[in-house]
């Protein structure tokens, strides 16, 4: 099988490693889409700012008997323009990131309102092992408003407040959080987009500061 992986950062790079086992392409941002309609399968795994553009020029040059679909975090602001796509498409979120090992009992949300229940078993098949969980676009977008938004969020405004302060003077709880707080830092760009893309984040984090308003 031919499969062709747009963008190559860490999960571009990972993906690759995972499919070895077939005929991969990794195409990167300096790359031209020449030849991607060669390809069987055709994986976006460009950052969330590049995901709309790249369906837009992707609709110009794909063919009904190949497979697109995206690992993307945040779907709203692309998927409506994505389902458009003159070929076979599904759509997932593996969560889990580039230092993942494999797939195996990995959680893989898999978008149920993208593409049929045949092309969405193919995707799944790719990750042998991994735990398959569905959802809708939306349902998905909302859920992950609590499962990356919020961290991201708390976590951006820990390292903002205490900065490098109190690092002397800190014990275990302390010390725990900024280390936590860190790792997530160095993601610090897609976490923005996420919580900047996601159409669901001001409700969760309003939600959060009328929990912190209460207390004593």
């Amino acid at each position: 099988m031919r499969i062709a992986i747009i963008g190559n950062g860490k999960m571009g790079r990972w993906l690759a490693s995972h499919l070895r086992g077939h005929k991969v392409k990794l195409y990167g941002r300096r790359n031209s889409l020449t030849g991607i309609s060669a390809f069987d399968i055709v994986i976006l795994a460009v950052s969330l700012d590049q995901m709309l553009p790249l369906v837009r020029k992707l609709r110009r040059i794909v063919k009904p008997h190949q497979l697109a679909f995206d690992i993307a975090s945040v779907k709203s602001h692309f998927i409506k323009e994505f389902k458009k796509l003159p070929c076979r498409k599904a759509s997932i979120h593996p969560m889990f990131g580039p230092k993942a090992v494999s797939a195996r009992n990995q959680n893989i949300i898999l978008i149920s309102d993208v593409g049929n229940g045949g092309d969405q078993e193919e995707v799944a098949e790719l990750f042998n092992g991994a735990k398959i969980l569905r959802q809708t676009a939306n349902k998905h977008d909302e859920t992950m408003a609590h499962v990356l938004c919020l961290p991201y969020s708390i976590n951006f405004a820990f390292i903002e407040v205490v900065k490098n302060r109190f690092d002397k003077h800190s014990g275990p709880t302390f010390r725990s959080q900024k280390q936590l707080a860190s790792s997530v830092l160095e993601s610090a760009e897609l976490g923005h987009d996420i919580i900047r893309l996601n159409p669901h984040s001001k409700k969760v984090l309003s939600k959060l500061i009328r929990k912190l308003n209460m207390v004593d």
